[in-house]
């Protein structure tokens, strides 16, 4: 049996700045291709005794993994495999003095092992009482099976799986579950509540009429009833609304990973053409890393030319060339956001074209509605539920209190002094963060989008640029009758500063970006 010598010590809390030295290199490594970096395993909980060595799990897309071991090899680790652990691979290093001792693993986003791992951590973060048991059951361990690892990983084992096992830690199975299953699990588990609020409420009043001669608990008990279903459905609300806000660049995601496994045939209209002639067409096409498979073909990367946008007579399309037998042919499809996403990022080439911005303006309108706001029917039918839900509180608040308290009329009216406010309050706030916005970047152009509105920027136009917490700024060659350099803005997400360097960075494009 291979044995190591086991050291548990008590929690320190350098371990925390440990990881935070870690991490800066990591950042500082990978730049914008990994998703988050987590500090987990013991010493990441606070009050717990562990091992001297961080955990650590680097958060990538699955997309990504080539370029992040790249990346990681280039500043000394190797990368080791998954070690039998699925989606979660891991990477070794020597002569890193300067770093405390840690193991470092990188996972995909949707890896169940993360998921674990995390949960893990949070569920002891939560509950002192069962970090307590479990600190001191390693403290036990670790002096039975001193030189013994695998002794005292498997005494650990029965304890993590109970709390693997508890409700607790199930709760948040529905954070975890597939985003199109997740919106509709999400849709039914809001509306259920409230239709049963409705029907509970309109039964409450009913048994209040005294022909009916149904004694007053049986609407009292049918009146609570609803309001509970209509706090259920305010807790779903809550407890959800951060995975609403991006739930469609998730879905976007999974189905890039989805048409990019060689395998699932994604569903396009295309022709294949040269100059004049259409020589083939169909409905579906096979993207993988060599390159498509579409109809009785086979379209190389390697041999693949450029990739524009063009006006045919049926409309603009985006249009890949490429050589086949000494021939220059033509995969031309609709515009379509995720097949450009997939091309670009098998092929490496940008779609660019001296028509680009009329195009893009065109498919933006129809992607702002189509990806932004059209479709996410959830999130629509969330703010009209939420106005809906907070007067229909304000009238059933009001309505109960007026059958056992005061008048119906001026219930009502003294439950909405208090629900109005809060409507006014609140809406704001829940949904001023709900993505509104959509930006493109390419190798000629940063464009933004909002509504049917839509800018597009030439880079070759642009001086310098500069940001702040809430705006990018385009200092432009250009100047106003005054001599002044001109300046447009973008408003900025979270995420666009870190894109637009990884770009520039890609496509050489050497203009100055400035932190305010």
């Amino acid at each position: 049996m291979k044995t190591k010598h086991v050291i548990v010590m008590p929690y320190d809390p350098t371990w925390k700045d440990a990881f935070h030295v870690i991490k800066r290199e990591l950042e500082k490594a990978l730049l914008s291709s990994f998703v988050a970096i987590e500090h987990v395993g013991s010493t990441s909980v606070v009050g717990l005794p562990a091992k001297p060595v961080i955990d650590i799990d680097i958060i990538i897309k699955r997309v990504d993994f080539d370029d992040v071991k790249k990346r990681l090899e280039n500043i000394g680790y190797r990368h080791e495999g998954d070690l039998g652990i699925k989606d979660r691979e891991a990477f070794k290093y020597d002569d890193k003095d300067h770093l405390m001792k840690h193991h470092l693993y990188v996972c995909p986003e949707d890896s169940m092992e993360y998921k674990r791992h995390l949960a893990f951590r949070d569920y002891l973060r939560a509950h002192p009482k069962d970090r307590d048991r479990y600190g001191l059951l390693k403290m036990e361990l670790a002096q039975k099976y001193l030189y013994d690892m695998d002794g005292y990983i498997l005494g650990k084992t029965p304890f993590i799986e109970s709390i693997y096992q508890k409700k607790t830690f199930k709760e948040d199975n529905m954070k975890h579950i597939p985003a199109r299953q997740f919106e509709k699990v999400y849709l039914w588990s809001v509306l259920i509540p409230i239709m049963g609020f409705i029907a509970f409420m309109i039964l409450a009043l009913i048994f209040t009429i005294e022909s009916l001669q149904v004694p007053p608990i049986v609407s009292w008990i049918f009146g609570t009833l609803s309001v509970i279903l209509l706090i259920t459905s305010w807790v779903i609300i809550f407890k959800y609304r951060r995975r609403m806000k991006g739930l469609y660049q998730e879905i976007f995601d999974e189905d890039f990973k989805l048409y990019t496994d060689g395998k699932t045939p994604y569903s396009i209209y295309w022709v294949i053409m040269d100059e004049t002639t259409v020589i083939q067409s169909g409905h579906e096409v096979t993207f993988h890393s060599s390159g498509i498979h579409v109809g009785d073909d086979e379209i190389d990367w390697m041999d693949c030319l450029s990739f524009e946008t063009k006006f045919y007579e049926d409309g603009w399309k985006a249009s890949l060339s490429y050589q086949d037998r000494g021939r220059i042919l033509t995969f031309a499809f609709w515009i379509d956001h995720l097949g450009i996403k997939i091309i670009e990022h098998f092929s490496k080439l940008t779609i660019i074209d001296d028509s680009l911005k009329k195009a893009e303006e065109e498919q933006l309108s129809y992607m702002q509605s189509e990806i932004v706001w059209g479709t996410n029917i959830t999130l629509w039918i969330e703010r009209i539920g939420f106005i809906a839900m907070v007067f229909i509180t304000g009238v059933g608040g009001g309505i109960l209190l007026g059958l056992y308290v005061i008048s119906i009329e001026l219930a009502i009216i003294l439950s909405n002094v208090f629900i109005v406010p809060i409507l006014l309050i609140v809406y704001p706030k829940r949904y001023k963060d709900y993505p509104n916005t959509c930006y493109l970047l390419n190798k000629k152009v940063i464009g933004y989008a909002k509504g049917r509105r839509v800018m597009m920027v030439p880079f070759e136009t642009i001086e310098s640029m500069s940001y702040d917490r809430k705006r990018l700024y385009l200092n432009l060659i250009e100047r106003d009758d005054e001599g002044d350099p001109v300046i447009l803005f973008i408003p900025r997400d979270d995420d666009l500063i870190e894109r637009l360097k990884e770009h520039m960075e890609h496509y050489q494009i050497h203009i100055t970006l400035i932190k305010l």
